[in-house]
């Protein structure tokens, strides 16, 4: 027992004193487990500063298990010194990913993310100065390291590419109409080198035509054998001279893609080939879909055995998938984020097959947004259906007509698109929580039977029906925004029959236990829309609304917003519903009515909290809450202090019963 006291004591000792004498014990580890260590530090440039720690560290961190560069979110005052600091961070992740893909050990975790994120983890679509420097080869260098060398996770995020500016615009202009004004004025020196050209050749016909009187002359008095031997020639260059017209003309034929015989005049075959030229333009923005500005590089899907976690936002890149024959190409592949990207035709079919068990057998986490040119999503068939999976999303996809998923463990469905009409999920009913699920209030019918595509709650209404075993939902309603250009367009009659109430096919909802609301009202108001949605779900415990409207609502009682007229005495079935948050509160008419219904149809409730939006109001404005207590009593619960000095509440929170030290008013 002593000599154990003794080792222990003895240990201490020489930890303190080797302490105390300034010697570096960290650097006495293997390389290994320094690499670990560097592994956890969050960004590229902290690990390059720790060469300045001793020679023993100066060579280590190129050899770091992880590699990140991050621009981070967008600086309040975002200037070009911002963006030349992305330049620079650019430049260095290139530099690094270039060195190490000429030696060196693999990576388990790249992150390269040059796109500013935001408060809610979207991309952010301001200004990047540094967008320029991101290029083709660039990024097919960083999508082939991550091929190649990358092992556990890979992170790429870019902007999309810049769009020229005004100024830059206008020199383009300019220096188009200069080339105009050279090409007219070459047009005209043509034209008169021509005339003088046409001058000339009168002149040598003239001169051709005396010739040929005394040439006549000569042969007259020539003998009969020579005269048949230059008929004889004569008939061979006349045969030569017609079929060289006969291909010209067959050439000319098939330029012009037409079935007649093209005539021998000059100027139609100019207009022909004019034609030809403008067919190609068309042709070509076609092809480019008329924004071959904004499709500056493309890109090709990673394919990797190894890999499993990537996160792709490609700037509205053309996304290449690469047709694979290996079973388990995306072996190791468990999460997969693909957004911003455009697919062409045969890729959308490629992206399902990769996506499934034959494929990627241990995907578990699927999302999708911004995908242009995603049509269809299969995933369904005895080979290619998605067992593991358990979370899915496909937001903003919206050109997507079809979407065919096998998916038996699917527990999580979040910011699925809302107008996927052809949807069939095999594995619905084991679904237990939907997030960001979009749908529209209203819809105004179009007046032929082809729908609207867009403006449609297909596959909503389709998931809210089948996944039965919700019980956490969160919602994004969005106002009618397009009700102004339809009333200024249309005849009333003719509205009032096209339009449709979208919140009357939302299905019974008995299941859901905690609702989420985010309302987009432009301009609207919101209560009626959200009214009819809460009651639909009659045993909700916990309720959020999430507000976005501007500091005015509509004052149009024949809009459809104010439907049904009555809708705040009508008393909601909220027996369950003990606690509500209400965010970015504006103090509306219709706001505090629906605050009002609630206070009063939740005879369960404990507590409410109201948060306001603040940014409509001046540093000196006062905040006048006065809403009706309803069996109990409200308080400010937080506040704020203005630039000015001004001292006010921003959230308030309502409690069942007295407020202590008051009493009941009879």
């Amino acid at each position: 027992m002593e000599s154990t006291n003794t080792r222990e004591t003895t240990s201490t000792s020489a930890t303190a004193a080797a302490v105390s004498g300034g010697v570096d014990l960290i650097s006495g580890l293997q390389d290994d487990l320094l690499l670990r260590i560097l592994s956890f530090l969050p960004a590229a440039s902290e690990v390059a500063r720790t060469s300045v720690l001793s020679t023993r560290w100066r060579h280590l961190w190129p050899s770091a298990f992880a590699l990140r560069f991050s621009v981070g979110r967008r600086p309040e005052t975002y200037t070009e010194a911002d963006g030349d600091d992305a330049r620079r961070l650019v430049a260095a992740a290139s530099a690094v990913l270039e060195r190490r893909a000429g030696g060196g050990p693999d990576v388990e975790d790249v992150e390269l993310s040059f796109l500013y994120g935001s408060e809610d983890n979207t991309y952010n679509t301001g200004p990047n100065y540094h967008a320029a420097d991101i290029t083709s080869e660039r990024l097919a260098a960083w999508l082939l390291f991550a091929a190649r060398r990358v092992t556990r996770r890979f992170v790429l995020a870019v902007p999309s590419p810049p769009k020229p500016t005004q100024e830059e615009a206008g020199e383009e202009a300019a220096a188009e109409e200069d080339e105009e004004e050279e090409d007219n004025e070459g047009e005209e020196v043509l034209a008169a080198a021509a005339e003088e050209e046409e001058e000339e050749e009168g002149e040598e016909v003239a001169v051709e035509e005396e010739t040929e009187g005394a040439a006549e002359v000569v042969e007259e008095e020539a003998s009969v054998e020579h005269d048949e031997e230059e008929e004889h020639a004569s008939d061979d260059d006349n045969e030569e001279e017609e079929d060289e017209d006969a291909d010209a003309h067959a050439h000319a034929d098939d330029n012009a893609n037409g079935d007649g015989n093209a005539d021998d005049d000059e100027e139609e075959d100019d207009a022909n080939n004019d034609n030809n030229e403008e067919e190609e333009e068309q042709d070509e923005d076609a092809d480019g879909d008329g924004d071959e500005e904004e499709i500056v590089f493309s890109a090709e899907l990673p394919c990797s055995a190894r890999i499993k976690e990537m996160n792709l936002t490609l700037g509205g890149a053309r996304l290449t998938i690469p047709p694979t024959s290996a079973a388990g190409a995306f072996n190791a592949l468990t999460d997969i984020l693909l957004s911003d990207a455009r697919l062409s035709a045969a890729d959308d079919l490629r992206l399902g097959d990769i996506l499934s068990s034959t494929y990627s057998p241990r995907l578990k986490r699927l999302q999708l947004k911004d995908i242009t040119g995603l049509t269809v999503l299969r995933l369904d068939s005895a080979d290619m259906d998605a067992p593991n999976l358990q979370t899915l999303g496909v937001a903003r996809c919206y050109g997507i007509s079809s979407a065919r998923i096998s998916a038996p463990r699917l527990r999580h469905v979040v910011a699925f698109v809302n107008n996927a009409k052809g949807l069939r999920l095999d594995g619905a009913a084991s679904v237990r929580r939907i997030e960001k699920l979009m749908m529209w209030s209203h819809r105004f019918k179009p007046e032929d039977d082809s729908g609207d595509e867009y403006n449609d709650n297909s596959s909503a209404v389709w998931l809210l029906r089948n996944c039965t075993s919700v019980n956490q939902l969160g919602v994004d309603v969005t106002l009618p925004w397009w009700w102004w250009h339809v009333m200024d367009a249309h005849e009333p009659l003719a509205v009032e029959e096209r339009l449709e109430d979208m919140m009357m096919e939302i299905p019974h909802l008995p299941n859901i236990s905690n609702l989420k609301i985010k309302v987009d009202a432009y301009g609207h108001t919101m209560g009626p829309s959200v009214a009819k949605f809460i009651a639909k779900c009659t045993n909700v415990e916990y309720l959020s609304i999430d507000i976005d409207a501007q500091n005015k609502e509509c004052s149009d009682l024949s809009c459809i917003c104010y439907r049904p007229k009555d809708w705040d005495n009508q008393k909601l079935s909220l027996e369950n519903l003990r606690d509500i948050e209400i965010c970015d509160f504006v103090l509306l008419d219709s706001q505090i009515r629906l605050v009002q219904l609630l206070l009063t149809s939740a005879s369960a409730l404990e507590r409410m909290t109201v948060t306001l939006d603040m940014s409509h109001l001046e540093d000196d404005d006062e905040v006048e809450f006065d809403i009706p207590c309803y069996e109990g009593h409200w308080a400010p619960c937080v506040w704020e202090c203005s630039e000015l000095g001004f001292v006010r509440p921003t959230e308030y929170e309502w409690l069942r019963g007295i407020k202590r030290g008051e009493a009941r008013e009879d």
